[in-house]
């Protein structure tokens, strides 16, 4: 038990300054001249080999991190052009992976030029600088203090105009320059991996995005417009059709027959007629009668014979009956017809 105690609070004060851990800040590497800059070639590329203790250091610090800013200072000459280039160590020390570069940037002369860019680089990677292929520019300078042995700038001279790509191995050389590469970058730290730096590009710590460092916003919910209603069909009314006539009518009084239709929804109503004379002599044609009926009402039809036919209807008459056969059709929309037939017997 007497020694429990002393656990428990070492343990909590571990915890406590554990939570408590500022987050990492962002770090300048390199260095860059003071005063005008040594100029060199065109097409030369420069990585430091070393630096004593106590002097600047040119890789990017363990954790890695994003390149969000480089920065290198221009000598007297106008018209040169520079660009950072990211080299990565191999087993061999004097041999360089090409990790990226930026585009190539023109130079203010006598001024220190900074430049924005956003590369994403692992602890130990080191920067490096490529001259322009036309002009060359400025590439190295003297520390203040003596110089020894120890301060070394390696240089590459490839073949005019060629640029290692990406991915390349590299080997560059001692150039007996007892001297600090003409460079330096600003390496913030990127909690979230997604390649924006924490500190000046990341607009969302903590939440990993290809947006400004933000998640890709989410789709716009589409609301489909609002529908009407449905509103139920009236059940379809089925066809009904009352019919009235008087069995027995004076066709010669009325020139025909007259019939009455009461539908029960709008519809057409067509009324044809014959009577057939003795001894099959003749079949009289009674004239067709149309007409529009509301829903409900009552329509007359008139199946009328003409002056002649009704002469010879009346001299049948004398000594005959005769009934007419009517045939009565009502239609309707979406229906089934409705077909009444009726028997009328003629009189004078």
């Amino acid at each position: 038990m007497d020694g429990a105690w002393p656990t428990r609070v070492v343990l909590t004060c571990l915890a406590a300054l554990a939570f408590a851990a500022p987050a990492r800040a962002s770090t300048t590497i390199g260095m860059v001249a003071d005063s005008e800059p040594n100029n060199c070639p065109p097409s030369m590329e420069f990585i430091q080999g070393s630096v004593p203790n106590g002097g600047p250091s040119y890789d990017v610090p363990a954790g890695g991190g994003v390149v969000t800013s480089w920065m290198t200072r221009g000598d007297a000459s106008s018209g040169t052009g520079m660009r950072l280039k990211v080299y990565r160590p191999t087993a061999a020390s004097d041999t360089w992976t090409v990790v990226a570069e930026t585009p190539l940037k023109a130079l203010t002369p006598d001024a220190l030029n900074t430049f924005p860019t956003r590369i994403s680089v692992q602890g130990g990677d080191r920067i490096a600088l490529r001259l322009s292929d036309e002009s060359g520019g400025p590439c190295w300078f003297p520390d203040p203090a003596t110089l020894g042995p120890d301060y070394q700038a390696l240089g590459y001279a490839p073949s005019m105009g060629f640029d290692p790509a990406v991915g390349s191995n590299v080997t560059f050389a001692n150039a007996d320059q007892q001297a600090l590469v003409n460079i330096a970058a600003v390496v913030e730290p990127d909690a979230d991996g997604d390649g924006f730096g924490d500190e000046t590009q990341d607009k969302c710590l903590g939440a990993a995005g290809s947006s400004n460092g933000c998640p890709p916003p989410a789709p716009p919910v589409v609301v489909p417009p609002p529908t009407e209603p449905l509103v139920p069909l009236a059940p379809l009314q089925q066809l009904k059709v009352t019919t009235a006539a008087h069995h027995t009518q004076h066709v010669l009084k009325q020139h025909g027959i007259v019939v009455t239709l009461r539908p029960n929804v709008a519809s057409t109503v067509t009324g044809t007629a014959t009577v057939s004379l003795p001894n099959g002599s003749k079949v009289l044609r009674f004239k067709r009668a149309t007409k529009k009926a509301a829903a409900g009402a009552r329509v007359t039809l008139r199946l009328k014979l003409t002056k002649a036919q009704l002469r010879r209807l009346k001299a049948a008459l004398r000594h005959h009956r005769l009934t007419a056969k009517t045939l009565l059709t009502t239609t309707a929309s979406g229906q089934k017809p409705s077909v009444k037939r009726l028997g009328i017997r003629l009189k004078p």
